[in-house]
């Protein structure tokens, strides 16, 4: 039986999901299988006019970046790689997302 999970493309946008936080990302590298990714942080900047504390960012690639390795698991999301299914960090590939939580 042939799956149908779809590989995901460098360049498409990615949010790494901490406990509360999340760090919007760029794809920049796929192995061919489409089991392994590769993010890099993106570049981050409140929108102008914005309200403080208000979440509103504007993002964009950043080759500078930090990168991070996630690997495909069985429950069907990528945990960074090395760490436990259960309590690791966490890519959402498809999706751009820059959020702080200051309620800490």
């Amino acid at each position: 039986m042939e799956t149908l999970v779809k590989i995901p493309e460098v360049g498409t946008g990615a949010t790494m999901v901490y406990i509360a936080d999340s760090h919007a990302a760029t794809v920049v590298a796929v192995s061919d299988n489409g089991k392994t990714v590769t993010v890099q942080r993106d570049s981050v900047r409140p929108t102008p006019g914005a309200a403080a504390y208000s979440n509103l960012w504007e993002t964009k690639p950043d080759p500078a970046g930090a990168m991070t390795t996630f690997t495909l698991r069985r429950n069907g999301r990528y945990v960074q790689q090395g760490q436990s299914m259960k309590h690791g960090l966490v890519a959402m590939i498809g999706t751009r997302r820059e959020y702080y939580s200051y309620e800490f």
